[in-house]
């Protein structure tokens, strides 16, 4: 190798390393946590306080202005942007923001955004015909909708506007986005992911002297903007239409993903995204342990039981906004044990509001919101969502009493659907009738309820997660069998993608003769492939498993099988082969699945008796999987094989597993299990590393004949 060629080489992979480091076309971002800071380019922007009554808090900039404020009094609140930015951009542009606009619903020219400058120049709004400006407002006056417009003086027209068929709602979030597309020569304006309007350019933004760059202020004298603002971008080029849907499908919030965790290890906090929730603990009996909460509720207490609309019970309250922040795309994930109780309607969950407002529990017909019940009046486990005048409910039977349930919400706004999950089953689902970002939440509450006479939730509730995207089915129920301890969003993306090799365990090599004690008759031995996945199926004397009820005993006893793996570095992924003794599968956990590393870690799975385990006999047992982590696999007459897909928490990719125990707890004609397959599957290394790798042996090979030459 030449050194010409090494250097070569390695500018090369120098190259791919850091092709992915260009910069973002994200130019600016104010996320207004506690500040007007830019949080990307630096630009940071300063809160004008004028009314005293501004506020930050939840993420977002609450303007104390109230309608009666004027822009060229300089009495009201806004943010003053640094000049230039705007001209900087060019001809290229997108403006993107997350607002709630306070109304009121007849007060005009109220600003979102105003860049330029006015006649009277910097910090004046005397008015702007001789100047150049771009300005978005919630309402105007000559069409009484939502608009937006661009000055250019000397232009014919003079000012070109682009106007949707409304204004924009009061008191509810909207997404609203103006794309400035020089090269295609056109501006369009967005609302909610959707474009409802565009014009023609006939001035760039390079031509604005941009010393009045300003969020909630006019160039001329109009009233100053009322409402909150979430989050406001400034990108350098035009976003596609399908990037600006993508961008309100995400959210506020850019990291996709979990954006909040509530654990209950002593509080109600927000291990991820901060928003800290607040228990109420009206009863006093709410308390914390072990990763609990228990609320103290016994289902006599109701959500406006207290009068006035107040609770007489425990609920946890979380942050305004959180829920309406998500855009269009989301998925709420918990995990509790519901104690029962004689009242019905009890929420989860219940997002939004009340008739009454915030804090109130009176009744919500005519409002937006999104809550899930264990129980209703009809004995069943119900989830509804309500755009204000119209409810649609996704339902299954009522929730069981004194076990811990995993139950899920899925908002997939690129579908249209909502989807509720039960243990890991898909069990309903139905077309969205609103947008999240439509619910004016500022009763987000785990326990209680916006009517007033619904019962408070009695329940312990182990784990809460909320997510800026809609997981998949894979997604769901791998999270569920994770269980509420450990994540493994990434290792179930790399199941997905296929950067995974498969190590097939066969018993018989693994374990001792003694141990196949048992026949699955559909199984022949040797290897073959099974619902994607490859096994080697072991044959000793006509055996090919191991079955509790074989091992000993009269099945009273703990009884468990430990299979060594042969010291696997990186496993994300066991594929196990699992069912329950004829006539013995039924509800509940009784077997588990515990994983060993060699350093010592462990990670149970619990196997449930309509999830994961069902009799081998389809004759008369009309017994369920949840048919996304356990499918069947095989099948012949009145017998089957069913196959649990467990991804294993992250940590795991750079851990080397030991061992998998079955662990089984059954008894005499209750749900004890075999296991007659067993695979492992480890992650491949990321492309990176074989970058990294390549980066090494070049320099070194560069080194060396250097070294050589000398």
């Amino acid at each position: 190798m030449s050194a010409r060629l090494a250097v070569s080489g390695l500018t090369l992979l120098v190259s791919l390393c850091y092709a992915s480091l260009a910069p973002a076309a994200l130019v600016h971002r104010y996320q207004f946590n506690g500040s007007a800071d830019d949080s990307v380019g630096g630009a940071n922007g300063a809160l004008v306080n004028n009314t005293g009554n501004a506020s930050y808090g939840s993420g977002r900039l609450t303007l104390g202005n109230d309608g009666s404020q004027s822009s060229n009094a300089n009495n009201g609140d806004y943010v003053d942007l640094p000049n230039g930015i705007i001209s900087a951009l060019g001809n290229h542009g997108t403006f993107e923001a997350w607002v709630t606009w306070n109304g009121p619903g007849d007060s005009n020219w109220q600003r979102i955004f105003d860049f330029g400058t006015s006649d009277g120049g910097e910090n004046q709004s005397s008015g702007g015909t001789n100047s150049y400006y771009v300005f978005m407002t919630p309402r105007n006056s000559s069409t009484g909708t939502y608009r937006v417009g661009y000055r250019n003086p000397s232009g014919s027209p003079v000012e070109q506007t682009i106007s949707h068929t409304s204004a924009l709602p009061v008191g509810s979030q909207r997404h609203v986005a103006l794309v400035w597309d020089g090269t295609a020569g056109t501006a369009t304006m967005y609302l909610n992911g959707q474009s409802v309007g565009s014009n023609t350019l006939h001035m760039a933004l390079s031509d604005l002297t941009d010393n009045n760059n300003w969020l909630g202020r006019a160039q001329w004298n109009d009233p100053m903007f009322t409402g909150s603002f979430n989050e406001f971008r400034i990108y350098d080029h035009a976003l596609s239409a399908t990037e600006v849907q993508g961008s309100f499908l995400q959210g506020a919030n850019l990291n996709t993903g979990l954006v909040h965790r509530y654990s209950f290890n002593g509080n109600a906090d927000d291990s991820v995204g901060g928003a800290h929730g607040t228990l109420v603990n009206t009863t006093g009996g709410s308390t914390y342990g072990g990763g609990v909460l228990h609320l103290g509720n016994d289902g006599t207490q109701t959500s406006g039981g207290g009068g006035g609309g107040a609770t007489n019970g425990d609920y946890v309250d979380l942050p305004n906004g959180i829920i309406s922040d998500l855009g269009n795309s989301a998925t709420v994930e918990v995990w509790l044990t519901w104690n029962g109780g004689s009242g019905n309607w009890q929420r989860i969950f219940d997002f939004g509001r009340s008739d009454g407002g915030e804090d109130i529990s009176d009744s919500g017909g005519a409002q937006h919101f999104v809550m899930m019940t264990p129980r209703s009046s009809g004995s069943q486990m119900e989830l509804h969502y309500r755009n204000g005048s119209s409810t649609t409910a996704l339902t299954r039977s009522a929730m069981s009493t004194g076990e811990k349930l995993h139950v899920a919400l899925v908002w997939d706004g690129a579908a249209s659907e909502a989807r509720m999950y039960w243990n890991g089953h898909l069990v309903d689902s139905d077309a969205l009738n609103m947008s999240l970002s439509d619910l004016s939440d500022v009763n987000n509450w785990l326990g209680r309820s916006q009517y007033g006479g619904d019962a408070m939730l009695a329940a312990d509730l182990h784990e809460v997660r909320i997510y800026n995207k809609a997981l998949s089915s894979l997604e769901i129920g791998s999270s569920r069998l994770a269980g509420t301890e450990d994540l493994n969003t990434a290792n179930v993306q790399r199941v997905v993608s296929g950067a995974i090799t498969y190590h097939p365990i066969n018993l018989a090599d693994a374990l001792p003769n003694t141990n196949i004690n048992y026949d699955q008759l559909l199984l022949d031995g040797g290897e073959q492939t099974l619902g994607g996945v490859p096994f080697d199926i072991a044959d000793v004397g006509g055996n090919n498993g191991w079955n509790s009820h074989l091992d000993g005993g009269d099945g009273s006893d703990v009884r468990s099988l430990t299979i060594p793996v042969g010291d696997v570095y990186g496993v994300i992924e066991a594929d196990v082969l699992l069912g329950t003794y004829w006539g013995e599968k039924t509800t509940g956990t009784y077997a588990s699945l515990i994983f060993e590393a060699t350093d010592g870690t462990t990670f149970t799975v619990e196997l449930d008796g309509e999830s994961e385990l069902r009799d081998y006999q389809t004759s008369g047992f009309a017994d369920i999987i949840n048919g996304i982590t356990t499918t069947e696999v095989l099948t012949d007459g009145n017998r089957r094989v069913d196959m649990t897909k467990i991804i294993l928490p992250d940590a795991w990719s750079s851990l080397t597993l030991a061992s998998i125990t079955l662990e089984d707890r059954g008894y005499n004609g209750l749900q004890r299990t075999f296991l007659t397959g067993l695979t492992v599957a480890a992650a491949i290394p990321e492309p990176s590393t074989f970058v990294l790798a390549g980066l090494g042996l070049l320099a070194l090979g560069f080194v060396g004949r250097r070294r050589r030459r000398g």
